[in-house]
């Protein structure tokens, strides 16, 4: 029966190239961006790089870096479950992760 209340996290990663690695076409200021995108129907509290937000359910959240090349950590944490992931931030980069 636990895995009935396992809460699948996808992570997707919405990639965007930098055009001659000065121009990006999704990202002009080249900065690392993140939209974390609670999908679920319960509140999800969202803790990253000593930072907090709470998510409700559908609403999205975007983090604009002033840098790449930081490590971002985050953590999700709901009543059914703590989820939690880390990756280097890449100039020119949108990341998508949403937690479904």
């Amino acid at each position: 029966m636990k895995k009935a209340f396992i809460i699948l996290v996808a992570f997707v990663f919405l990639v965007t190239s930098c055009d001659n690695g000065d121009e990006c076409t999704d990202n002009p200021l080249g900065t690392p961006t993140v939209i974390f995108t609670n999908t679920k129907n319960f509140t999800i509290a969202l803790t990253y790089n000593n930072y907090g937000k709470e998510l409700l359910p559908g609403e999205e959240y975007r983090v604009t870096f002033l840098s790449a090349g930081q490590t971002l950590t985050y953590t999700a944490r709901a009543s059914s479950g703590n989820w939690s992931d880390s990756f280097k931030l890449e100039s020119c980069t949108t990341y998508d992760v949403r937690f479904k």
